[in-house]
């Protein structure tokens, strides 16, 4: 929560202020080691954690994984894209015949029904 009494551009000026005179007042010598450990932490490559790439690839391919089930799952008994079944119809090798006169066998369960 912010305070109402506390002026935020003054303070980070402050801040600065202090920041830059401590810089100032460093030796040459602590300068110099200073810089050398930055030079040296900046290329050096931490030992130890090679082990995490494949442990984050395994993560983020069960995140992967998980996703995927959780969408593909929405609606049991639906097929989450209705043009597949038209696929797996166009690609049957059954005859087409059938699908010809579909309009025939709508009718003939229609007038089943009513009689």
């Amino acid at each position: 929560m912010k305070n109402p009494n506390h002026d935020e551009p003054n303070f980070r000026a402050a801040v600065k202020r202090d920041l830059d005179q401590s810089v100032e007042e460093l030796t040459p010598d602590i300068t110099t080691r200073l810089r050398t450990a930055r030079r040296v932490a900046l290329h050096q490559h931490p030992k130890g954690l090679p082990w995490l790439r494949p442990a984050w690839g395994v993560a983020t391919a069960c995140v992967v994984g998980l996703a995927l089930m959780v969408f593909w799952s929405g609606q049991p008994g639906k097929s989450p894209n209705p043009v597949l079944e038209d696929v797996d119809l166009l690609a049957s090798s059954d005859s087409l015949d059938l699908y010809e006169d579909l309009d025939f066998y709508y009718w003939l369960t229609e007038h089943d029904q009513t009689s």
